[in-house]
């Protein structure tokens, strides 16, 4: 692999737009390197007068030369207070090459004004190129044009003025930018794609630990919340099945069909629970429930509702059907979580006393679904995270639920492709609003 392969590969590590959050994680410590530099090249010119006067004496030139010489000081000092304010990389990039330009005016006016002295500084220049490769922000393109600007007046200088150089002499000090350059590139390119590599491994172990203390949260919430419910099914089926094996000889046909509806109810109770955890497993292992199929909808949401039917505790589900909804071709199962769920939630939380209405009309070929209720509806604060894993809303009191429903719902509709809008009040009640696209016969099915 050739020596410049990181280099013009080191960018292409990074997606885009993690390049750009590279650049920004990066950017107080480029800054304070840059600082860095422009305080070592404000220190050394501020040195480099005294060797100024000694060579050009007291004369306008020196004096020129000084003033080039503070003026490129005061820009350093103005770098070293403004650059670690910089809050954006494309500012941190204009000083650098800023500081590039400065330094090659700078030299500019020195071999201009003591050129007899140009082989005396190719060391220095040599070092200088070498320093500015250290310093610069970690971009291709600054890491490559400022240090090459920064020779620019030297290599200049060395080809076409040729004060006191002969041909080995220029083949030396050409060689010395030649390797100069070569050293720079090379070093900074493979810290450059290591720095990209390291800043992208402890991104994906950041995510990996994100993901692992949320799975660890979530295993957590789900032990407490299912354990939590399945006791209080469990625990009416225990003390009903104990009254009716101590007392069935004395107990009153109401009285025993009262518990085998406590028994049967929790039952049922159990069983969607469960359903509940294994079509949410099945969803997170990537399976769907089955394909797409025809059906008829009115029947079928009728059908669903009859499901759905009023208990001395909780309201009847009312319908408002459009008469031509016709045949849709979806997956049933996943229809049939979305409804079900929201249904579920529309009773459970509405008095005996309110209302669950469920309507159904097509917009073009798209299949639209709101449901609304007059129930306990949903604190503001909370209506962004109740369609989260075990999420439940802080005024559910004592109504029974794992948190499990609504992140059901949201998930079979994104198989779906379906949206879903929420307007809920506390108090007052909730309505949802469903679009299903493309449902309809003779579209194209989701």
């Amino acid at each position: 692999m050739s020596p410049f392969t990181p280099f013009l590969t080191s960018l292409d590590l990074l997606a885009p737009e993690e390049e750009a959050q590279y650049r920004l994680d990066h950017l107080a410590i480029d800054g304070t390197i840059l600082v860095y530099g422009a305080v070592l090249f404000g220190a050394a010119y501020a040195l480099l007068i005294a060797a100024d006067q000694a060579l050009l004496g007291s004369t306008g030139a020196f004096y020129a030369l000084l003033t080039v010489r503070l003026v490129f000081i005061g820009f350093c000092v103005a770098m070293v207070v403004a650059v670690p304010r910089v809050r954006s990389p494309r500012s941190q990039e204009a000083w650098a090459l800023a500081l590039g330009v400065g330094i090659f005016l700078s030299n500019l006016a020195v071999l201009t004004s003591r050129p007899r002295t140009y082989s005396q500084n190719v060391t220095l220049e040599v070092i200088g190129v070498l320093t500015m490769y250290a310093i610069m922000p970690d971009r291709r393109w600054i890491k490559a044009s400022v240090p090459l600007l920064f020779s620019t007046a030297g290599i200049f200088f060395a080809l076409f003025v040729k004060v006191h150089v002969g041909f080995v002499a220029l083949l030396s000090i050409l060689m010395a930018y030649l390797v100069a350059h070569l050293i720079g590139l090379t070093a900074t390119s493979w810290v450059s794609r290591g720095r990209r590599q390291g800043w992208k491994r402890e991104r994906e172990l950041l995510e990996l630990v994100r993901e692992r203390t949320e799975l660890a949260a979530l295993r957590e919430a789900f032990i407490t919340t299912v354990s939590h419910e399945f006791r209080t099914p469990l625990h009416a089926i225990g003390t009903s099945t104990d009254i009716l094996e101590r007392h069935r000889e004395r107990l009153e046909p109401e009285r025993h069909l009262e518990m085998t509806t406590r028994i049967r109810s929790a039952v049922l109770h159990l069983t969607s629970m469960i359903d509940d955890v294994l079509f949410m497993h099945r969803l997170d292992a990537g399976g769907s429930g089955g394909e797409a199929r025809e059906f008829p909808l009115n029947p079928w949401i009728q059908e669903l509702a009859a499901s759905h039917g009023a208990t001395g505790d909780t309201p009847g589900v009312e319908l408002d059907l459009a008469s031509d909804l016709g045949v849709v071709k979806v997956n049933e199962e996943l229809l049939r979580q979305v409804l079900s769920n929201l249904l579920n939630n529309a009773q459970k939380y509405t008095p005996a006393e309110g209302r669950v209405l469920l309507r159904a009309r097509k917009s073009g070929s798209d299949l639209i679904l709101e449901l609304e209720d007059t129930g306990i509806g949903i604190p503001l604060a909370e209506q962004a995270s109740v369609f989260t894993r075990f999420q439940r809303g802080s005024n559910s009191g004592a109504v029974r639920g794992t948190g499990l429903g609504l992140s059901i719902v949201r998930d079979a509709l994104a198989l779906l492709g379906g949206d879903l809008e929420l307007d809920s009040q506390e108090g007052r009640g909730t309505r949802i609003r469903i679009r299903l696209k493309a449902l309809l016969r003779g579209n194209h099915a989701a």
